[in-house]
């Protein structure tokens, strides 16, 4: 009965490709805590891409023009080969991934940002609050591809 044990299991199955196994896991742990694991919002795939065009739109001509750099992705869930590319390896929960090498490197590989429409669906109760976390994730994505690590990100308030 502990609701944590049922959503991290459920988050075991998805990325396992179980999808009703995961599924009847994480509506568990909402039953058993919903104030932790709310219902996720209902945004279709053409909804969040629209949400992520606007926000690509409203972002600074700066940003808007690095962004040109590199191809944008979407994708409901990360791919267990860009979680564990490097060390430490990268939590499922992750709502972003920048691939590739920074500005100012060698270009040895495509560069590439993921943005993961569950995991961002998760930790947001609202389409504003989804919003702002996509626009929080593109700019926190776009400073890896400067050369900004996470804790530089964070300290700007990108985390």
């Amino acid at each position: 009965d502990d609701a944590w044990a049922h959503h991290q299991l459920g988050l075991v199955l998805e990325m396992l490709g179980e999808s009703a196994a995961a599924e009847k896991e994480l509506a568990s742990a909402r039953k058993l805590a919903p104030q932790d694991f709310p219902d996720p919002l209902p945004i279709s795939v053409s909804d969040f891409r629209t949400i992520v065009d606007e926000e690509v739109a409203a972002l600074p001509q700066q940003s808007r023009s690095d962004l040109r750099l590199l191809r944008l992705e979407l994708a409901d869930l990360p791919d267990i080969a860009d979680l564990t590319a490097d060390l430490p390896i990268l939590s499922p929960t992750i709502v972003g991934l920048f691939r590739g090498l920074p500005l100012g490197m060698p270009d040895s590989e495509p560069r590439s940002m993921v943005l993961y429409r569950k995991n961002l669906l998760r930790i947001v109760a609202t389409r504003d609050e989804l919003k702002a976390q996509v626009r929080t994730t593109l700019l926190h994505e776009l400073g890896h591809l400067r050369g900004e690590d996470d804790d530089e990100l964070r300290a700007r308030g990108l985390e």
